[in-house]
C-alpha cells in the first residue's frame, strides 16, 4: 500500500495581518468607488441584493425602485431600535429602499381647478339654488360614488 504525504504549510501572522489589510484597503476603494458612481449596495431583505444605480428622477413611476430618508419621529422610532445602518441621510442613517406599487394623485392644493372637491361642489350649489335641492343632489352624488366600488 502507498503512502500519501500531506504537506502542511504554516501561515505566518505577518501573512494573515497584509491579507487582512489588503482586505480593508479593498472595502474602502470599493465604498468609495460607489460613492463617486452614486452606486447603492443593498444588502438588505426589503429589496433583491445587489449594486443599484442611483438616478435623479423627477417623474415617479410603478415598478420604479426609490430611496428615501427618514424624518422626524420615524427617524428616532428607527435610531432607538437600531432599524437602520449609518449611512448618508442627515440623520446620519442609511436611506430606506423600496419598490413602488402605486402612485398617489397629486395633493389637493396642486390639483387643477377644474376638479373642485365635493364640499366646494356643495357651496356652490347651495348659492345658485336653496339648501334642501343641494341635499338631495349631494345624497344622489354620494350614492353613485359609492356604486363605483
Amino acid at each position: 500500500m502507498a503512502k500519501v504525504k500531506v504537506k502542511i504549510r504554516f501561515i505566518s501572522l505577518t501573512y494573515l495581518l497584509k491579507l487582512f489589510l489588503l482586505l480593508c484597503l479593498s472595502f474602502v476603494l470599493l465604498s468609495g468607488l460607489c460613492h463617486l458612481l452614486d452606486l447603492h449596495i443593498n444588502v438588505t431583505s426589503s429589496l433583491p441584493y445587489g449594486l443599484y444605480k442611483k438616478v435623479d428622477k423627477t417623474d415617479i413611476c410603478k415598478g420604479d425602485i426609490i430611496l428615501f430618508c427618514l424624518e422626524g419621529e420615524q427617524a428616532e422610532f428607527a435610531k432607538k431600535r437600531n432599524y437602520l445602518t449609518f449611512g448618508s441621510c442627515p440623520n446620519d442613517m442609511a436611506p430606506i429602499g423600496k419598490k413602488v406599487i402605486a402612485k398617489n394623485r397629486k395633493p389637493r392644493f396642486e390639483q387643477s381647478k377644474s376638479v373642485p372637491a365635493l364640499s366646494d361642489w356643495y357651496k356652490f350649489i347651495c348659492e345658485k339654488i336653496e339648501e334642501s335641492k343641494a341635499r338631495q343632489q349631494l345624497s344622489l352624488v354620494k350614492a353613485e360614488k359609492s356604486l363605483r366600488r
